[in-house]
């Protein structure tokens, strides 16, 4: 999950990896010739696991968000501390976890969702109490959610919009048990919102819900997961500060939620509480959310992006704002 300002371009503080100063309006390569199979955003930051499961991160520093021992923005990645190998990572604002191939949890950065409750952070990646045998991660503002080898799901950290799932609004600086008993494969999180997908592709949502982000056709926050509205099933999900989109098995793409720039992808900027479809000539194998943007990944590996696009997070040499998919520049 990536949160971004909520007014004006994102600052740029080195979140591209390229060495100098940004924006950039189209695609760049990263510095160092490094190679990596999985990567995420955060606050003005990014991480990204090399083959091997050694993690790299670049961008804002503050409150650890590198995990490198440092507090400094850097504008390349840094290898992040303890020489750990991870096969998944997770960012939120501020914070970052990772599971390594044992399903052991390691959290770097700041606030409540490394289990603390007095603000503090940390600058190296901290194993998280009772870590064994975690499967997914997710993370969002100040909090964080695992799912088991059972597929349950727990969390910890912020909880005033209901965001740990356990049917309250009482912050939990350890894991709590989200209600219901689903056994969920997937799952994603936003800035106050989390997703899952049961084995069935059946979407269950959870948290804050005032631009329809859960998509169960309201705009009330649930402390315990509620369906998503429609019958759809899905493959995949991401989340973005306040919209959800998902995939289903023939690669339809459909977002609910916020829309003010355009990041349901639907053609206009009313937000949704049901799933609307994006793009629906388009058919598509991966997809994901920023903040107020989203992108998504064709049968022909063409990278297509809509919504804001202030910052020139669209890849489309523009920041013109796209209410329907564009392709990123240079494919």
């Amino acid at each position: 999950m990536t949160a971004e300002p909520s007014a004006g371009a994102p600052t740029n503080l080195g979140q591209l990896g390229i060495g100098l100063p940004g924006p950039a309006l189209g695609p760049v390569a990263v510095a160092g010739q490094h190679r990596f199979a999985a990567i995420v955003s955060g606050g003005q930051y990014t991480c990204a696991l090399a083959p091997a499961g050694d993690a790299w991160c670049w961008g804002n520093g503050a409150r650890g968000r590198l995990g490198n021992g440092a507090i400094e923005n850097r504008a390349v990645p840094v290898a992040v501390s303890g020489g750990k190998l991870y096969d998944a990572l997770a960012s939120g604002w501020n914070h970052t976890c990772a599971l390594t191939t044992a399903g052991d949890a390691y959290c770097w950065g700041g606030g409540a969702a490394l289990g603390d409750e007095g603000g503090k952070f940390s600058v190296v990646p901290l194993a998280l109490a009772t870590s064994a045998g975690f499967e997914r991660v997710s993370a969002g503002d100040g909090f964080s959610c695992v799912l088991g080898n059972d597929g349950g799901a727990q969390c910890w950290g912020d909880n005033l919009q209901g965001q740990l799932g356990n049917g309250s609004a009482t912050s939990s600086p350890t894991l709590v048990a989200v209600q219901g008993g689903l056994a969920l494969g997937r799952l994603v999180s936003g800035a106050a919102h989390t997703c899952g997908l049961t084995a069935g592709g059946d979407a269950w949502c959870w948290g804050a819900n005032s631009s329809g982000q859960l998509g169960d056709s309201s705009t009330a926050s649930r402390s315990a997961p509620v369906p998503v509205s429609g019958g759809l099933t899905f493959e995949t999900l991401a989340a973005g500060t306040a919209h959800t989109c998902g995939l289903t098995p023939l690669g339809e793409a459909w977002c609910w939620g916020a829309d003010a720039t355009g990041q349901l992808g639907d053609g206009g900027t009313a937000r949704s509480v049901l799933p609307v479809p994006a793009a629906p000539t388009l058919r598509f194998a991966r997809i994901a959310a920023g903040g107020a943007h989203t992108c998504a990944i064709d049968y022909d590996d063409i990278v297509w992006c809509w919504g804001d696009n202030r910052g020139g997070q669209l890849g489309d040499g523009t920041r013109a704002q796209r209410l329907t998919p564009i392709r990123v520049s240079g494919q």
